[in-house]
């Protein structure tokens, strides 16, 4: 392929010969474009690095949930003598589920609920599948199903006004905790269909669970939902995304540009 050089019109693109030296150059561009994106322009390495500092951020709110959690397990043991506890480890897979979004806050609360099928579950059931259904139901799909907060994410992350932003917090809240209840609820009917195991003189399966598993996830709903609203309000940030961060950094401190007034007419025209 042989070049000419700049062409006449001013294009910095060289003039080719023939048909196929068009075609060889256009083959050389896209290659140094794409490999710009890996060597260059670190497009693909960046989205590598954002997965790993989403990775991490997982990691540790996960770890402080987990924490949280067996805490507060220890404290009310006593008190919910068939499992469950007030705390406010749900914090945990909020906050990643509104700064990250639901696939963040989702593997948060799928690994808090390994970490507590690791550490010792509480299961009552009689038969192995049983035992399946009610690990799933009160472990494996408590805390994951506190992610649907994140659905809302992108309306928090729009919202024009505060205000809206603590609205949308305050709906992803709810949703995600009534679904974590409706998963421990329907564990309940299964398997506290015996009598026997109630610790309340109930005798109705449906209103035992309603009731039994109500006391303790209701509270951890309004006390993890008004944790949030402070924290929103006392550190906002930490909601956000670093990438957004720095770009309204940038933007604040860009130079506020001056309008150029127009020149005044001469004299005599």
């Amino acid at each position: 392929m042989k070049l000419r050089g700049q062409s006449i019109t001013g294009d910095p693109r060289p003039e080719l010969d023939n048909a196929s030296g068009g075609i060889g150059y256009l083959f050389l561009t896209n290659f140094r474009c794409k490999s710009s994106g890996f060597f260059i322009g670190g497009t693909v390495m960046d989205k590598r690095k954002n997965f790993i500092k989403i990775m991490c951020e997982v990691a540790i709110m996960a770890a402080l949930g987990f924490v949280i959690d067996g805490l507060q397990s220890a404290i009310f043991r006593g008190v919910f003598t068939a499992g469950g506890s007030i705390g406010f480890a749900l914090v945990a897979v909020w906050i990643m589920s509104y700064r990250r979004g639901f696939v963040a806050g989702l593997c948060t609360g799928a690994i808090m609920a390994l970490l507590d099928v690791a550490t010792g579950a509480s299961m009552i059931a009689s038969s192995i599948d049983k035992v399946i259904l009610q690990v799933t139901l009160d472990y494996l799909l408590a805390y994951p199903l506190a992610s649907l907060a994140g659905l809302f994410h992108h309306s928090f992350v729009n919202a024009k006004e505060k205000k809206m932003q603590y609205v949308w917090i305050i709906v992803g809240c709810l949703v995600g905790g009534l679904a974590k209840y409706a998963s421990h609820f329907l564990s309940g009917i299964l398997f506290y269909a015996d009598p026997t195991y109630f610790v309340w003189p109930i005798r109705n399966a449906w209103l035992y669970s309603l009731l039994y598993n109500g006391a303790y996830t209701i509270p951890c709903v309004v006390l993890s939902g008004a944790i949030m609203v402070v924290v929103f309000w006392k550190a906002p940030r930490l909601f956000l995304e670093p990438n957004r961060i720095y770009q309204s950094a940038v933007k604040t401190e860009e130079p506020a540009k001056v309008e150029e007034k127009p020149n005044e007419e001469k004299e005599g025209e």
